[in-house]
């Protein structure tokens, strides 16, 4: 617990768009990192039913891509979307929902949001078989 208080402390969100904005134009990507690392806790933390203390590996790898996409961004090596209709956080939520989905693929092989559909068709195959005494 004394991790996600620490983790929690490093997020510090900036107070308006502007200043996130001004962030991302002036290459100021510390604080812009302290900023969207609170969205990083808060979906590692909206899935930890389940991961358990895996959230905590998440939060990092989340917060770590879109670091890296906001770079990517910034020095134009990819193509930031038209800001003139969303503002940045949409689309940093947008890195956010790719990050957790390669998170689960990579460690899981499976998406978060079917994994516990996949894990109920397994249990009912398995009690199918245990009542039949073959495969079903």
């Amino acid at each position: 617990m004394d991790s996600v208080r620490l983790m929690a402390k490093a997020a510090k969100a900036l107070e308006t768009r502007e200043q996130v904005m001004r962030a991302f134009a002036a290459g100021d990507f510390e604080a812009l990192g302290r900023h969207y690392y609170a969205l990083a806790l808060k979906e590692a933390f909206s899935r930890f039913h389940l991961l358990g203390d895996e959230a905590l590996d998440l939060a990092q790898e989340v917060a770590a891509h879109v670091l890296a996409t906001l770079k990517a961004w910034r020095e134009g090596r990819r193509k930031l979307p038209n800001l003139a209709s969303k503002n940045l956080t949409f689309w940093v939520m947008v890195e956010v929902d790719r990050a957790v989905r390669e998170y689960f693929y990579r460690t899981r092989g499976l998406g978060y949001a079917s994994s516990r559909l996949v894990t109920r068709v397994k249990r009912v195959a398995e009690d199918l078989k245990a009542d039949l005494g073959r495969e079903p």
